[in-house]
């Protein structure tokens, strides 16, 4: 939480120094480091953690790998760099993407230690890695935006993270690479990952396919409103969406040849992280225009818009995350590819019917192809653990009647008050309150469940169970 915290002080303090337009050259270097990323991060260190029995020979094969071909992207990347340049009219981007694209090396390295890290559920030195790399490159990032280096200070920021990350890891965990090369390991983690590879590509591809057009058709400007809008939603989910992610995939690749176990987990992920997530995403709709106005000054208010459709649309991250996990942990990654590809499809379709009603038709595609991608992600769960698509959807009814009910009741006092300070401020303690009160007064399985675990961590509770 903490460092989600100092990511978002850090990315208003850049917005309020930096330009939209240099945010929106980086946006476009982003979509090509981050397609190229998803072959060395996405699958192979997906199947580090779900091999029963992975050893230093699946490690050490895996890094090794992993570094060579991080290499050949590098340099298809430093090749493709002017005409990417020309593409979009955009001079700055050769240097920008040739120098972006060294991060790729790095995550090399840092996916292969996140497996480790996730496999021996050592997550707190996780937390203090990637602490360390957002103060760091934080630092970085704020004195050159600062001192007038424009789209360099973002860049800065984004690889001095991801190398203090990898290195801190390097000395917070035991495993070392050994000279060991394994080709039938290799193969053995292949025929489960490649799959995952192709279905993060798709997944990718439908997402960067939006910013691409967004920056081609219309302008970079343009396109940095959108991703900022998305960014805010995006970074209140993360707590949230990575800790389903993080734990959940491991715990229930563990207990894999369960499905009656592996439901019951997925189902308390689905409604947990649902009764956080909606009321999170109703408040921060509600206070959308005050709040970016007062935190990333008026330059930046055109992008409310973007922010409001995105806590619709990200609100159901939870049932998504919760869903692939489940399926990945069993083994079947193959349906894993089958959904992103008629995801892909489905969400491909909508962009191009999309393109011709603008940015904003664009964003309220992605809000639909949201929404019925829940029923795609859902679907082969109903057979492989017994959990269907309406259960699913009971299971966060009434986190989403009460989240919509409080947006509601809250947003009128915008009609009274005008300062936004205050303003954001009451509707935000309002909101969660009567949420909250609301869930309490209802019973809410969730709720009780919620509040039982933080009596775990109040400080007198053990000393009075002791006592």
């Amino acid at each position: 939480m903490f460092g989600q915290l100092v990511s978002f002080v850090v990315s208003v303090i850049l917005a309020r120094i930096l330009l939209p337009s240099e945010y929106g050259t980086v946006s476009v270097v982003v979509i090509f480091t981050t397609f190229a990323s998803v072959f060395i991060t996405s699958g192979l260190s997906v199947s580090l953690i779900q091999k029963k029995d992975a050893d230093d020979l699946d490690f050490s094969t895996v890094l090794y790998f992993n570094l060579a071909f991080a290499s050949v992207l590098y340099f298809i990347l430093f090749a493709a760099a002017p005409w990417i340049s020309r593409l979009y009219g955009l001079s700055d981007l050769t240097s920008a993407i040739r120098v972006m694209s060294v991060c790729l090396i790095v995550y090399a390295v840092n996916s292969v230690q996140q497996a480790y890290v996730s496999r021996q559920l050592l997550f707190q030195r996780l937390f203090w890695s990637s602490l360390a790399g957002t103060l760091v490159s934080a630092a970085v990032g704020i004195w050159m935006a600062v001192h007038g280096y424009g789209i360099w200070a973002l860049i800065a920021q984004k690889l001095t993270d991801a190398v203090i990350d990898t290195l801190i890891l390097w000395f917070m965990i035991e495993w070392r690479p050994k000279w060991l090369f394994s080709v039938g390991r290799m193969k053995a983690l292949y025929r489960y990952g490649w799959k995952l590879i192709c279905a993060a590509l798709l997944n990718t591809a439908s997402a960067k396919l939006r910013a691409f057009f967004i920056g081609k058709l219309y302008s970079v400007e343009d396109l940095a409103f959108y991703e900022k809008g998305n960014q805010y939603p995006q970074l209140a989910v993360t707590d949230i969406s990575s800790s389903i992610g993080t734990v959940l995939f491991p715990v229930l690749s563990k207990i894999q040849d369960d499905p009656a176990e592996i439901k019951r987990l997925t189902r308390r992920a689905v409604r947990t992280s649902s009764f956080l997530m909606w009321p999170a995403m109703a408040v921060l709709c509600v206070i959308a225009e005050p709040l970016v106005g007062w935190m990333l000054t008026d330059k930046w208010l055109p992008c409310v818009p973007y922010f409001r459709i995105a806590c619709f649309s990200l609100a159901f991250m939870p049932i998504h995350i919760s869903n692939l996990q489940a399926l990945k942990a069993v083994g079947r990654s193959d349906l894993f590819l089958i959904l992103e590809v008629v995801k892909t499809a489905l969400s491909i379709t909508v962009l191009m019917i999309s393109l011709s009603f603008g940015v904003m038709g664009i964003a309220i595609g992605v809000a639909i192809s949201s929404l019925l991608a829940t029923f795609i992600n859902a679907f082969p769960n109903r057979k492989l653990i017994g959990y269907s698509y309406k259960e699913q959807m009971q299971d966060i009814l009434s986190s989403f009647c009460l989240a919509a009910l409080t947006g509601a009741a809250v947003w009128p006092m915008s009609l009274i008050i005008h300062t936004r300070v205050p303003l954001m401020l009451l509707q935000a303690l309002l909101g969660f309150s009567l949420y909250f009160s609301c869930a309490k007064l209802l019973k809410l399985e969730s709720y009780g469940y919620c509040v039982s675990i933080v009596r775990e961590f109040l400080p007198g509770r053990k000393k009075k169970e002791a006592a």
